[in-house]
C-alpha cells in the first residue's frame, strides 16, 4: 500500500465534543515521501485558509523530524507530541469512539480514515497502547493523524471529560 503524508484536525462543531475532518492526503510510493519543504507549503496553505496557527506533528513518526523546521519556517507553531502524548491519544480516541464521543464527517473518494479504522491494529506501550504500522495491514497514518489531532484538543480542553463516564 502507499504510504501518506496526512493532514488532519479535530475541533468541536454542533455540540459534539470532537468531529474529525480529514483534509488532506497526499500519497505516494512505499518508501518515498514528499519534500519536506512540498508538505509545509501545502499545510501553510490548508491552515492559512482555515484560520489555523498551529499544527500537531509526532515528532517520531517517519520523516517528521525535517518537517519541523519547515512548518515553522512557513510561519506555523508546531505543537510536538512524542510517545507518551500518542499513547495518551491512542487510548483516549479508542474510548471517545466506543463511547459516541467522536463524530468522522467523511470526504466522499477519500476513504482513507475509515480503511485506516478498520484496518487498525495496535502494540503495547507502557501500560497503554499505540497504534502499530508494522503489524497492520493498511496505510494508518490517516489515523495516527486524527489521533494526534484528536488528542491535542482534548489535552488543552481542560480536561471537561469525565473519566468514570466510561465505567458501566
Amino acid at each position: 500500500f502507499p504510504s501518506h503524508d496526512m493532514v488532519a484536525c479535530a475541533g468541536v462543531v454542533d455540540g459534539a465534543e470532537v468531529d474529525v475532518v480529514d483534509m488532506a492526503a497526499y500519497e505516494v510510493g512505499r518508501g518515498q515521501s514528499w519534500p519536506a519543504d512540498y508538505i509545509a507549503n501545502e499545510v501553510a496553505a490548508i491552515a492559512s485558509r482555515l484560520g489555523v496557527s498551529d499544527v500537531v506533528v509526532d515528532v517520531y513518526g517517519d520523516g517528521n523530524g525535517a518537517l519541523i523546521p519547515e512548518l515553522e519556517n512557513a510561519g506555523l507553531g508546531v505543537v510536538k507530541l512524542n510517545t507518551q502524548d500518542m499513547r495518551n491519544g491512542t487510548v483516549g480516541f479508542v474510548d471517545a469512539n466506543l463511547n459516541g464521543r467522536v463524530r468522522h464527517i467523511a470526504h466522499e473518494g477519500v476513504p482513507a480514515l475509515d480503511v485506516a479504522v478498520v484496518g487498525a491494529v495496535t502494540r503495547k506501550s507502557s501500560g497503554g497502547y499505540v497504534w502499530d504500522q508494522s503489524r497492520a495491514d493498511v496505510d494508518l497514518t490517516p489515523l495516527r493523524a486524527v489521533t494526534a489531532a484528536w488528542w491535542v484538543h482534548h489535552s488543552s480542553t481542560g480536561g471537561e471529560y469525565d473519566v468514570m463516564s466510561s465505567f458501566f
